[in-house]
């Protein structure tokens, strides 16, 4: 918001313009390569300048995104927390982006990534020795398998040199989707960082859907080696043979309505060592995935909306607890993109495993406690009044009442968002709300989604 302040009507004229308001989305594509290399070199003081000059020549606010999500590949050490967020979190801003309702709104997002994309770039300097990806010639593989053989061969070793040029080398052979294949699992393996290297993965993989798998070496490269980033597989060890325990016919709808509150009782009071084996059971008692998913989402909820900070300026307290809902989203998003049933298994149970561990961990890490006596609130008359009481259970209490608020109640949560919004967290986090609230059953617990959402009412 500062940094629009100090632009001062250049860009908002651009972008409120008459002549944009309307403009073909067809309109020709930009060379997102060369449009990247501006961004990444561009002054900070200078780059709000040069993302109006590409709105005055109608440039779309698609490929200007796209160009920031391969400046920052390469121009960001590629760990899996802290700055890198700058690059996990430009297919959040993709998705809140996609429901603007004109093209100001849109451009307000991409504005954000494009700021704190310059604020990582400063902060990649002092802290990672001024970070830039180096070219790297592919050593031809001989064959597809082969190069396939050597990727997940480098993975498995966790080497993350060998790893990178392997990546490189199969870049050729393959598609986006027989990559995001072979990755899925193997993302999904590491716990380390709070499990972020799962939420990269299924970011990186919408997003170059989006921008094509002509682009899609940089961010490969950067996705890759953040993926290998320490190592915690204690989770994956337990939940890997407890995946054939699924019974055959476990993809199809089940009993998902009153299997999914039993699910979510069962989870509150687990320990994460148990919490693949509880869902296995359910499951094998009739849950279906749709309720299985559902309930491991509304437990992570339940954990955020307990965080102890509530505003993002407090940070770690706030910020840390987000990602009991981003972790599990990100695998759900995974999950609906493979057919592979063993792959589904994994990703489901890891979920649960991931969830509950969070929970101990912020427990530690930011003091969260679980109040599990909290007294329900009166239901308001409006969603006015809900939003000036800042109480999410107060809103909870409305949505229970009347369903039909809930699009208008997430509309002004996003709206609020893109004028307000301070930190990229809160951007990754209301993108995997929007999107679960979508993809949860239509009965009261998907309302749980909501409850957390006092951040939001003053972001």
């Amino acid at each position: 918001r500062q940094a629009l302040r100090r632009l001062g009507g250049a860009a908002a004229g651009a972008i409120g313009s008459a002549g944009l308001r309307g403009w073909p989305s067809a309109a020709p594509p930009s060379d997102l390569d060369a449009l990247a290399e501006r961004i990444r070199k561009v002054d900070s003081d200078l780059a709000f300048a040069l993302a109006t000059g590409q709105i005055r020549t109608k440039c779309k606010w698609q490929d200007f995104l796209g160009a920031i999500m391969l400046a920052g590949a390469r121009d960001i050490r590629p760990r899996p927390h802290g700055i890198l967020h700058t690059v996990m979190m430009v297919e959040s801003t993709f998705q809140l982006a996609d429901l603007a309702t004109t093209p100001r709104e849109a451009w307000t997002a991409v504005l954000f990534n494009l700021h704190d994309f310059k604020v990582a770039q400063t902060r990649d300097v002092r802290e990672d020795n001024n970070y830039a990806m180096k070219p790297l010639p592919a050593k031809r593989a001989k064959s597809a398998q082969a190069a396939e053989r050597e990727f997940v061969a480098a993975m498995d070793a966790f080497d993350a040199e060998r790893a990178e040029r392997a990546a490189v080398a199969l870049l050729p052979h393959t598609t986006i989707d027989r990559f995001f294949a072979l990755l899925r699992p193997l993302s999904a393996r590491c716990y380390a960082f709070l499990g972020h290297k799962a939420i990269y993965a299924a970011q990186a993989e919408r997003a170059l859907h989006r921008i094509g798998w002509q682009h899609a070496e940089p961010v490969i490269r950067s996705l890759v080696v953040s993926s290998l980033v320490n190592k915690d597989t204690t989770s994956y060890e337990r939940v890997r043979p407890l995946v054939a325990g699924l019974p055959d016919t476990w993809l199809q709808p089940g009993s998902d309505v009153a299997g999914t509150a039993e699910l979510i009782r069962a989870l509150q009071s687990a320990k994460p060592n148990q919490a693949a084996e509880i869902v296995v059971q359910h499951v094998r008692k009739g849950l279906g995935p749709q309720g299985a998913w559902d309930a491991i989402v509304a437990v992570g909820n339940e954990v955020y909306a307990h965080r102890p900070g509530r505003r993002a300026n407090t940070g770690r307290n706030a910020l840390l607890p987000v990602h009991a809902l981003t972790v599990p989203s990100a695998l759900r998003s995974s999950f609906l993109r493979t057919d592979h049933a063993a792959t589904r298994g994994l990703l489901l149970l890891q979920a649960a495993s991931w969830v509950l561990t969070l929970r101990d961990d912020l427990t530690s890490m930011v003091g969260l406690k679980i109040d599990k006596d909290v007294q329900p609130e009166r239901a308001p008359a409006s969603l006015d009044e809900a939003f000036a009481a800042g109480k999410p259970r107060a809103l909870e209490a409305l949505l229970r009442a009347d369903a039909t608020l809930a699009a208008p109640a997430i509309t002004r949560l996003r709206e609020s968002l893109l004028r307000t919004g301070q930190e990229h967290h809160q951007h990754k986090y209301a993108a995997a709300m929007i999107e679960e609230v979508g993809r949860a059953q239509p009965h009261p617990v998907s309302y749980t989604h909501l409850r957390a959402h006092e951040t939001s009412l003053h972001l």
